[in-house]
């Protein structure tokens, strides 16, 4: 479930860049529409092939195979997403 939800960012992330480029102007031909969707679709492909390995390990801490480490890995990254979310919500901004 979280390689889909990842694997779904990425390909919005992927869309709103090339949105974004087209909307200022850089993608006026075809040729360089096509080359920014697909340099796009590669990064992100090439992305997900290396976030693998840490699903896989999220997973296996998830479901205990790795034992008390594993939920203290868990528990923070939860701590640090909290954090990021706080500072989100009271400074307007990811980091200090």
């Amino acid at each position: 479930m979280l390689e889909l939800i990842i694997m779904i960012l990425s390909v919005l992330a992927s869309i709103t860049i090339v949105d974004r480029a087209a909307a200022a102007g850089f993608l006026n031909g075809a040729l360089t529409r096509v080359f920014a969707g697909s340099s796009a679709s590669i990064v992100s492909t090439s992305f997900l092939y290396g976030y693998t390995n840490l699903d896989s390990f999220i997973n296996a801490c998830i479901d205990g195979l790795v034992g008390f480490p594993g939920y203290f890995f868990i528990f923070s990254l939860l701590f640090v997403a909290s954090v990021w979310a706080s500072n989100l919500w009271v400074e307007n901004q990811a980091i200090l």
